[in-house]
Order: C-alpha cells, then sequence, then structure tokens
C-alpha cells in the first residue's frame, strides 16, 4: 500500500462535538496557514466520526451553525433523557415495551441525509484520489471493532455507519445491520475504540498524523459523588471512566505506533469536560468551540 502523506483521526466525545469542530476549523482552514493542511486518510468514532463525514462531504464550514447549536430535537428521534438527566415519558415507555435503548437516533440520521445528498456522496466516492475515511463502530453481538471505509460503501450504509458509531448502547438503539455478509447490531464505536489512530497509523504508515482527543491529556478524579443520584447517572459516570481509561490506552498504542513507522504525530487533546454526555446548553457549547480553537491554534504556533 502507498504511503499516505497526512492522516486526520478524531475522538469520541459527546456534545463535547463543539470543541472537537474548534480545533479541526483551525487545524483545516485557519487563514494564518502559509499552506493549507489537507489530510488524504480520516478515522473518526462517534462525534469524530460526524465531523470526518461532513468534512470529506465538503460540508465541514457550511454545516458549522447546526454542530455548533446542538439541541437534543435535532439528534434523537426519541429523546432518552430531559436536560436534567432524566429519562423522559417516551423512553420509560420504551423499556415497558421491550425495547432497546431509552431513545433512537433517527434525529441525526434524517439531518445527515438532508444535509449529504446521494448525488453528493456519489460524487466523493467516484472522485480519484478522494481521500480515505473510516468510521469506528462496536459490534455487540461478537465484541469487536468494525471500521467501514466510506470511499467503498453504498449511500445509505454510509450514513448509517456514522450515525450507528454515534449510538451510545443503553441510551440509544444501536443498528441491526449486515456487513462484509455478516449480521451485526452496531453501536458507538467508543465502547471500545475512543479513538483509532494507531489502528491508521498502522494500516497507512502516514508521514504525518494529528490525533485529536476529547480529554485531558492527564486524567485526574473528579469527585461526582453528590451527583450520582439515579441509576442513569451511575450508568453515565460509568461510560465516562471506561471512556478516558480506553482513551489513555489509545493514545499509548499510537505513539507506540509513530516510532514504530516514523511518523510525525501531534495528539491534541481538548481537557473541557461535560456535565452530561448530551448537555445542550448553547452558551456552553459555545465556550467549547472557542476553548478548541485556542487549543489548537497554541499548538500549530498560531
Amino acid at each position: 500500500m502507498k504511503r499516505k502523506r497526512r492522516a486526520l483521526s478524531a475522538s469520541g466525545g459527546g456534545t463535547q462535538i463543539t470543541e472537537l469542530y474548534g480545533g479541526m476549523e483551525v487545524l483545516l482552514y485557519h487563514p494564518d496557514r502559509s499552506d493549507r493542511w489537507v489530510p488524504d486518510v480520516l478515522i473518526g468514532t462517534s462525534a469524530g466520526a460526524i465531523l470526518v463525514f461532513l468534512y470529506l462531504m465538503g460540508l465541514f464550514l457550511k454545516r458549522k451553525p447546526q454542530v455548533l447549536s446542538f439541541t437534543a430535537a435535532g439528534f434523537f428521534g426519541v429523546q432518552p433523557v430531559n436536560s436534567r438527566g432524566v429519562p423522559t415519558l417516551s423512553a420509560i415507555v420504551r423499556q415497558l415495551c421491550g425495547k432497546k435503548g431509552l431513545g433512537t437516533m433517527e434525529g441525526l440520521e434524517d439531518k445527515l441525509k438532508q444535509y449529504v445528498t446521494k448525488e453528493r456522496f456519489t460524487k466523493y466516492v467516484n472522485a480519484y484520489g478522494a481521500p480515505d475515511c473510516y468510521v469506528s463502530m462496536v459490534n455487540l453481538l461478537t465484541g469487536e471493532i468494525v471500521r467501514p471505509n466510506l470511499k467503498y460503501c453504498l449511500y445509505e450504509d454510509a450514513i448509517k455507519y456514522v450515525v450507528a458509531s454515534a449510538t451510545i448502547p443503553a441510551y440509544t438503539q444501536g443498528f441491526s445491520l449486515n456487513y462484509a455478509g455478516e449480521d451485526m447490531y452496531l453501536v458507538d464505536g467508543g465502547v471500545l475504540e475512543h479513538n483509532g489512530g494507531a489502528w491508521l497509523a498502522e494500516k497507512y504508515r502516514p508521514v504525518q498524523h494529528y490525533s485529536l482527543y476529547s480529554r485531558a491529556e492527564a486524567i485526574v478524579p473528579r469527585d461526582k459523588a453528590k451527583k450520582l443520584k439515579t441509576t442513569l447517572d451511575d450508568l453515565e459516570r460509568t461510560i465516562d471512566l471506561q471512556s478516558k481509561g480506553i482513551s489513555v490506552g489509545n493514545a499509548e498504542k499510537e505513539l507506540v505506533m509513530w516510532e514504530k513507522y516514523n511518523v510525525a504525530g501531534t495528539q491534541v487533546f481538548f481537557p473541557e469536560d461535560l456535565p452530561s454526555v448530551y448537555t445542550t446548553d448553547q452558551e456552553l457549547l459555545t465556550n467549547l468551540y472557542e476553548e478548541g480553537k485556542k487549543v489548537m491554534a497554541s499548538t500549530l504556533h498560531l
């Protein structure tokens, strides 16, 4: 395989997507850069999958207002929890009916289909030299990581893979799909892989690699005991701790791959923590965006 020049990997992060967006915006489009940095291979997990997909489709800047003004109504079909983290009535009804997940993700799926037409996606697939782009998911039936290359996917499948990558199990229903001839139940890639940079580095051995993490570089304990009032509080805190542990392992393996294959790699950490994985406070989301820009500008010495 011909060695790719520039790789970009973006982690998951819930509605911390606005901070990741700010960082990617500076990396990919900052006017003060002497030359535009253009990746030719990408991988995204969860929130990162949404962002790399928008970039791939040439919609990253055009859809900035929608990314920064995240709302539950625009993301979910059935909203799993309200603004206080309490299950909605619809979520409770789903559980009484024996359905998977407190909520569903039709909102995101519909939005992506609205933004990315079949014609636009087909143009990407047929474009000579278009970047390879992977999204990270987990097949919950087998516990395996699944990473389809969107360049070789059908339009409908590509949309579902991006949404599946952002589907947190228990909170939202996953996707029962057939991939590569195998029946799978696909959920958020962050269950096993917060950032797919190590895998990408080993597969492509890029010359240069930027890897974005929606967490602080050094994990420090936080006292959240006073907020653990419900079962969902316990679940969210458990997911948060597991995600950070997985992320640390991903970053360590990535450094090993970079050294092994002589990759000029840069890990960028966006340290702001969210009070909830589905936070929709507009002021907070805007502040996260600005913080993301500052972190990347400092990294690039802009």
